[in-house]
């Protein structure tokens, strides 16, 4: 079970880009009456759980640490941060019926997953680092 537990963080955040995809995909999957998670919650209620599995990729971070599993080189992820500020404003807002301007011609319509993989790129890339780093400390340091 530590390994699942340590496991929670990243895994919250592949959760987190595939509900982006099923929140991007709520209109064209009522039509077909496929019942996704967004399409029972609704757009908005979607977008806060998704906001509320990045924020909890942090939470179990911290956890971890308090609880001795990873040391204080973990809190690194908190970088992400940065990013994850810009994914809650998007988050915040409905869908634009438009791509911006400067938004890439092959990514429309495709909205919410884009923003959620931005974050997990950066928190994942953090974790996974951390996360070696952890394990060399423990290993030849502590």
């Amino acid at each position: 079970w530590q390994v699942v537990l340590a496991g929670m963080p990243y895994a919250l955040g592949a959760t987190s880009v595939i509900f982006g995809k099923h929140i991007d995909k709520i209109v064209g999957d009522k039509v077909k009456g496929i019942h996704t998670l967004p399409v029972l919650l609704g757009e908005r209620a979607s977008r806060t759980l998704n906001i509320t599995l990045m924020i909890l990729q942090y939470v179990f971070v911290i956890l971890l640490i308090i609880g001795g599993y990873f040391t204080a080189v973990m809190l690194v992820v908190l970088l992400a941060l940065r990013r994850f500020a810009l994914v809650y404003r998007v988050y915040r807002q409905p869908k634009p019926a438009e791509p911006p301007a400067e938004y890439p011609e092959d990514g429309w319509p495709l909205w919410f997953v884009a923003f959620a993989f931005l974050h997990n790129r950066s928190f994942g890339l953090l974790f996974i680092v951390a996360l070696l780093v952890d394990a060399i400390l423990f290993r030849f340091v502590l």
